[in-house]
């Protein structure tokens, strides 16, 4: 479980801080538009889209097989699939987080920096300071979220503690109690 939640955490902050460097410094003229594009799979249930991935993810499936022999992509049914499938799914919790930091930075900040001839250690020290309670709170929220899903986890045959309370839960024959679980 811990795994899990560790990579799907750090996963998710590399691709919400590749994504906004891609946002803000590509000449983009709709960036509200593709930032709203781009936090669609935040609406998708995890579990659809690990089932969706599934069948593109088998030996015969349709990104697997034009890969010479697959060799490129994980098994599909291991803790690093979850993890990529978990990633795309919460990616954009870290996408929004560090939007709202760099919205909050100012360009003046920079200047200060450079004017003052502060060392490239000391301009780091103060990006760290002002991002880090964002990637700090990002990372825990996302790490939360994955500790929670059991569904995309079990279904990828992953044993995590949350896939174990839904089996226990589901050995009881009670459709009314393994469905309060699906439900948020």
């Amino acid at each position: 479980s811990l795994l899990v939640a560790l990579g799907t955490s750090l996963g998710c902050l590399i691709v919400g801080a590749a994504t906004l460097c891609l946002l803000e410094w590509l000449p983009v003229q709709a960036r509200w538009q593709w930032l709203a594009v781009l936090c669609v799979p935040l609406a998708i249930p995890p579990y659809l889209l690990g089932l969706a991935w599934a069948p593109l993810l088998s030996p015969v499936g349709l990104v697997v097989q034009p890969i010479a022999g697959g060799c490129a992509l994980p098994p599909a049914r291991s803790v690093l699939s979850v993890i990529v499938i978990l990633t795309g799914s919460y990616y954009p919790i870290a996408l929004l987080a560090l939007k709202a930091a760099r919205s909050a930075w100012h360009v003046t900040y920079d200047e200060a920096a450079s004017v003052s001839n502060l060392s490239h250690v000391a301009q780091l020290r103060l990006h760290v300071r002002w991002y880090g309670p964002c990637v700090a709170g990002a990372f825990a929220l996302i790490a939360l979220l994955v500790l929670g899903e059991f569904a995309v986890a079990d279904y990828y045959g992953v044993r995590t503690l949350a896939a174990g309370i839904f089996a226990v839960f589901a050995s009881y024959q009670d459709p009314r109690a393994v469905t309060s679980l699906l439900i948020p």
